[in-house]
Parts: structure tokens; C-alpha cells; sequence
């Protein structure tokens, strides 16, 4: 009897024994799960975003697919593209712009003094010639000439003259914007128009005793020698001087020209050749 008690008393004592070590188990337990729920020690979180919230790409930004074989680097990738820059236009376009320093004429205005020696007469005058650059190296004019004469050959009689015709150039250094000398050869073809020679003994007019009073217009000229014609060729080899290739904002430069040029009138053959100098002035644009 006592046994059957002790047997049934023994598990209630028991139970009753460990009732004072629960709390203490439950607490290492819940220390366990404290230890394990740690939040991980807190980063700097980047300008614009929260630690909470992880950055998501951009659609925009998102990377294009990768094709089979492709080598895909590591690493940030180029950088964002510099804004283009505007540069502000001016009020009136280029219109006040300061042209470039360069020699680089288009067309031309040219005026020359010639002094052109002959075995009769020596003649003198103004050559004049619009220019036409074509390129940078060559180039067309049209040439006129005008002047008049002095008596080489002693018969006292002298004449006027004009010219017209068309030159074209071949300049050496075209090219070279920035040459201030520039040589030149030109070849011309035009047509002579000669006056009706003036007889001049050098005296006074005033003297009544000058016999030539009422016959200074009376020898004819300008009139071919049967098989020549009232035509002349030029050949002249020459150099330019730039003085300033832009003046200030205006688009216009000048040179200083000389030359010299052989000359053949053939009004009376090859005896008629002469040597022709010149020099002037240039403006072109």
C-alpha cells in the first residue's frame, strides 16, 4: 500500500522540483532569439535615400541584353557626356565680324602708271584693269590703256593711244595666304587704237611766225600695214606687294604692283616690239 503511494506521490514531487528552473529556461531561450533577430550594424545611407530602401535602376538606365559570346566588363562605365555648348550669336549675324587676316582677293580693281619705250615715240599714260580671281592661283582681267606720246625719231610728230584687251595670271604663291610678296606672269591680247599723229615743232603758239599753226592734224595714223593687224600681245612678269590684306572690319585689301612687260604692236611688224613698265596701286575684295 505504501509503495502504490509513493509511486504515484513521486512524479507530482518531481514536477514539482523543476517548477523553479522553467523561468530560467525560457529565459535562455528568448536570449537565444535575441541574439539570432539582431539587426545588423547601420551603414551610411547614400544622399536621397533611406537605409530602409534599396536603390532601384532606372528603366531608362537599365542595361542592354547581352548577346551570346559578348565580354561583359566590370567596373562604372564611361561617364555622363559634357552638355553641348551654346555660344551665344551676336545681334546682327556675322555682318560686324572681323574678316580674317589673309590674302585672299576675289575681284580687283587695279590702277597703273606705265611708261612703254618705242623706236619712234615714247609713249605714256594710265593702265587700268578689273580683276577676276578664278582661283588662288589663277586669274582673268579685263585691261584698257590709254596715253600719249613723245617724239623719239625727231619728225616732230606725236600721237595718242588706247588699248583694250584681256590678260590672264598664273601667281606663283597663290595658295599662300599668309605671303605678303607674290609673283606673278601674265599674258595679254588686245587691240590698239592709235590717234591721228599732231605735228610739234616745240614752239610757242602764240608766235606768228610758227608755220604748223593750221597743220597740226594732217598725217593720218592708226591704220594697219597691209598683212598686220591693229592688234598687240603682252607677255609681263611681275610681283605684288600686299600692304594689308584686311582693312580694319571691312572686307578689302591693297597691294602695291610692279611690273614689266614686252610688248609687240603689230600694227607694223615685229620691229614695233617695246618695253613697257608699270606700277600702282590694287584694291581688292
Amino acid at each position: 500500500m505504501r509503495i502504490r503511494r509513493l509511486i504515484s506521490i513521486f512524479p507530482l514531487v518531481c514536477a514539482l522540483m523543476l517548477l523553479p528552473l522553467a523561468p530560467v529556461a525560457f529565459a535562455q531561450e528568448d536570449g537565444d532569439d535575441e541574439e539570432e533577430l539582431e539587426p545588423p550594424p547601420e551603414t551610411e545611407a547614400e544622399p536621397g535615400r533611406t537605409p530602409d530602401t534599396e536603390p532601384q535602376q532606372d528603366k531608362g538606365d537599365a542595361p542592354p541584353p547581352v548577346g551570346a559570346g559578348s565580354v561583359v566588363l566590370e567596373g562604372p562605365g564611361p561617364g555622363p557626356s559634357p552638355p553641348p555648348v551654346v555660344r551665344p550669336r551676336p545681334m546682327f549675324g556675322n555682318a560686324f565680324s572681323k574678316p580674317s587676316n589673309a590674302y585672299d582677293p576675289h575681284v580687283g580693281f587695279q590702277g597703273l602708271l606705265f611708261f612703254s619705250g618705242h623706236p619712234t615715240d615714247t609713249y605714256f599714260g594710265m593702265s587700268f584693269s578689273a580683276q577676276f580671281h578664278m582661283a588662288q592661283k589663277w586669274s582673268l582681267s579685263l585691261d584698257g590703256r590709254i596715253g600719249s606720246g613723245l617724239d623719239n625719231d625727231g619728225d616732230n610728230y606725236l600721237h595718242s593711244l588706247g588699248t583694250f584687251g584681256v590678260s590672264g595670271y598664273h601667281w606663283f604663291f597663290g595658295n599662300l595666304e599668309k605671303r605678303r610678296l607674290q609673283p606673278y606672269v601674265r599674258l595679254g591680247y588686245g587691240f590698239f587704237w592709235l590717234g591721228d599723229e599732231h605735228f610739234d615743232d616745240g614752239s610757242s603758239d602764240s608766235d606768228d611766225d610758227d608755220w604748223d599753226k593750221k597743220s597740226r592734224n594732217y598725217k593720218k595714223n592708226g591704220v594697219a600695214v597691209d598683212g598686220h593687224s591693229g592688234s598687240y600681245l603682252e607677255a609681263a612678269a611681275g610681283v605684288r606687294l600686299v600692304l594689308f590684306p584686311r582693312l580694319w572690319y571691312l572686307a578689302m585689301g591693297g597691294t602695291l604692283d610692279l611690273e614689266l612687260a614686252l610688248v609687240q604692236d603689230n600694227h607694223y611688224g615685229v620691229s614695233d616690239s617695246s618695253l613697257k613698265f608699270s606700277f600702282g596701286l590694287t584694291v581688292y575684295f
